[in-house]
Formats: structure tokens, sequence, C-alpha cells
């Protein structure tokens, strides 16, 4: 069974993300979060369904409903979550 294993880096930008849009609308937030969580969860069955982000691997994969993507690299029996990015961000930056 493939794992999901969320990067430090991802997980501080998924916080950053919360505590921004927890101020502005709560109930956007936590759509955010629980949408995050069913995209990753999605690429466990459908590793290879993003589109690649340059030669090394990375694949980019939206969050639903959101402006929101993941960065991500399947890797033997795991989906590696590596940043999560608005999609107007920089998101070709190194994780």
């Amino acid at each position: 069974m493939k794992r999901l294993i969320w990067s430090p880096t991802a997980q501080a930008d998924l916080a950053a993300i919360d505590d921004q849009l927890y101020d502005e609308d709560p109930d956007f937030a936590d759509r955010v979060a629980i949408s995050s969580v069913r995209s990753a969860r999605f690429l466990l069955d459908w590793p290879f369904a993003g589109s690649l982000v340059g030669d090394d691997g990375r694949r980019k994969w939206p969050i639903k409903r959101t402006p929101y993507i993941l960065i991500y690299q399947p890797v033997d029996d795991a989906i590696h979550i590596l940043r999560v990015y608005h999609e107007r961000q920089d998101w070709g930056i190194e994780p």
C-alpha cells in the first residue's frame, strides 16, 4: 500500500495558508485544508495524474475548488507532497 508523506515544508506551507485564510474566512480555510488532504489522497490511486514540473519527476496537482496546487513526487511506495503553492505563486522554486 502506498503511503502519503507530507514534507515539513509542505506542512508549513499549509499551516501558513490556513493562518492567512482563517482571519479572512474561516469556512474557506477549512475547505482548503480538507480539499488538500482529499487531493493528496487521490494521488495515492493516481500517482501520475499531475503534469510534470521539470525533469526530476516532480508533478503538480490542483487542490479542487481552491486556487492552490500540490507539488508532489511519486516514489516507490509513497507519494511525497513537497510544497503547497497558490497557483499564481512562483511554484517552480526548489522545495
